[in-house]
């Protein structure tokens, strides 16, 4: 096999689009070759790895164990099988849910693939004019909307990615709002004229899109979260058409099952997305390769977004801010008129801010708010 060039924008979730019919989830055929052919101590690997007692708790609830039965079993994905490399789990000083090393992982080893076919297919689209409300309105539509409907009852059809689907953040549960979720009040608390104005943006953008389509504002505004936060987007240049017709770059974004259960590192990921493409589709598949030496028991994190985003994109796409994000002063040093670069430019100092923080009344958005303003405060610091 060929490792691809394609580059990869992660977004953590996807939708499905069964227009585009090439690239369509659930055309589920035949075997495909083992991806243990790409890496000697990779998948399946006969070499004997040294294992110690776990640094986090597995997950054993129902919902994680039927996830990974269809995976394992249905989708053909390698790495979280009993015997593989890693499982999901919950760790750290959080104890957040997310994916362990349960044995000792090197660098460039690839740890968990899924086959093109059993990824859920968001769209592919070369118009830039398709907004994120688009595909939350594709994904509420055609996923979404008969899930929730539908129950375990017999004789109700159930989809292969249904445990994919009920392991994903509810609004209500595992749930980091993003700034269009809050009134347009603390969005503006935010100060940073960027994210402010995108916020707006996005939340207006979905109230019309929700009215024009008749469909209800609450839900298209969650389907829309999970489409942004959890989708990874891959690009291509299509396949020249001739002298008569420009070369186009080709998104696809998809849903890769497992995959969005990696959580972020700003500073130091340890892994990396990959995309491992052949000429036959069955024989293609997504990966995770480690990019440092991983000891057993060590949570596996990826790079977000663009793998260097700072903590306005991240606010933004994923309701996440980080204690500390090394391209918060690149960003901030490239300035511009959406920009705040000085600590006079903001309405309160980072003392101020830190202060506020340490009170135990300060909860939810406005703690969020705090936190992002401290955040790039301290960048501004850093410069």
């Amino acid at each position: 096999m060929r490792r691809s060039l394609i580059p990869i924008v992660l977004h953590l979730l996807a939708v499905i689009d069964p227009v585009h019919g090439g690239f369509a989830a659930g055309a589920r055929k035949g075997k495909k070759q083992s991806t243990s052919s790409i890496s000697g101590a990779g998948f399946g690997s006969s070499k004997q790895k040294k294992k110690s007692l776990p640094l986090y708790t597995p997950d054993d609830s129902t919902a994680v164990k039927k996830l990974v039965n269809v995976l394992v079993n249905e989708c053909e994905c390698e790495g979280i099988e009993p015997g593989g490399a890693v499982e999901i789990g919950f760790g750290g000083s959080s104890n957040m849910r997310g994916v362990f090393a349960k044995e000792a992982l090197g660098v460039g080893e690839f740890v968990v693939a899924v086959p093109f076919p059993s990824t859920l297919v968001v769209s592919m689209e070369e118009d830039e004019s398709i907004t994120d409300a688009d595909r939350g309105l594709s994904f509420l539509n055609n996923y979404l909307l008969d899930h929730w409907s539908e129950q375990d009852d017999e004789g109700n059809k159930q989809q292969w990615y249904y445990p994919y689907l009920n392991c994903l953040p509810r609004n209500d549960f595992c749930f980091d709002p993003t700034p269009d979720f809050w009134t347009d009040e603390e969005i503006k608390a935010l100060e940073f004229p960027r994210i402010v104005k995108e916020a707006l943006e996005r939340k207006e953008q979905i109230r019309n899109l929700a009215e024009k389509e008749g469909v209800d504002v609450a839900q298209l505004q969650f389907a829309t979260w999970l489409v942004k936060s959890r989708s990874f987007t891959a690009l291509k240049i299509k396949p020249d058409c001739g002298d008569a017709q420009p070369q186009k770059i080709q998104s696809k974004s998809v849903l890769v099952p497992f995959f969005d259960m990696l959580n972020h590192s700003s500073n130091q990921p340890n892994a990396e997305l990959q995309v491992i493409e052949t000429k036959v589709e069955d024989e293609s598949f997504y990966a995770v390769q480690a990019t440092r030496p991983i000891p057993a028991g060590k949570e596996i994190t990826i790079a977000y977004g663009t793998t260097c985003d700072s903590s306005v994109e991240l606010l933004m796409n994923y309701g996440l801010v980080q204690n500390s994000n090394q391209y918060d002063a690149e960003m901030l040093r490239q300035g511009g008129d959406n920009c705040l670069n000085r600590i006079e430019d903001w309405s309160t100092t980072l003392e101020e801010d830190e202060n506020e923080l340490k009170q135990d009344s300060v909860i939810g958005n406005r703690r969020t708010i705090l936190a992002f303003r401290s955040r790039l405060k301290r960048a501004i610091q850093e410069m």
